[in-house]
């Protein structure tokens, strides 16, 4: 067995027995919960796969201008656009392991993304969506 396939089968027994994991739409339940003192069980909770986890709780990166000493060096332009999509993917990297939910409960409305913690397999971790009006399941 390869060792990453290894590790892999490792964590997942790891998080399916001893340690408890939960899923991540109830890690969103019990943020909801705590942010709004509303019990679990008043909470609905949607998994929301047509909003972009990207698009919704990454931080708003601003405009990139192109610098003027950059814009007059073919070899000082194209370094900096390189340098621009690493940073890119470094973010998309970053998000890709989020999901999307929406919450209702107790007279509130929520989008949320979340994700398993890579630092504690049992901890979720929640960032609430950008610009968030009414978005019906």
């Amino acid at each position: 067995m390869r060792p990453a396939a290894f590790l892999a089968l490792c964590l997942g027994l790891s998080c399916a027995g001893a340690l408890g994991c939960k899923r991540v739409s109830e890690g969103a339940r019990q943020h909801f919960a705590n942010q709004f003192f509303c019990p679990e069980a008043n909470i609905d909770v949607w998994e929301r796969p047509d909003f972009d986890p990207l698009q919704a709780v990454a931080p708003v990166e601003p405009r990139a201008e192109t610098p003027e000493e950059v814009k007059n060096s073919p070899a000082l332009l194209e370094k900096w656009k390189a340098d621009l999509d690493i940073h890119r993917e470094e973010v998309r990297e970053e998000y890709s392991d989020y999901e999307v939910f929406q919450l209702t409960g107790c007279d509130h409305t929520e989008l949320l993304g979340c994700e398993r913690s890579p630092e504690r397999w049992r901890s979720i971790k929640c960032l609430p969506a950008r610009n968030y009006r009414e978005h019906p399941p």
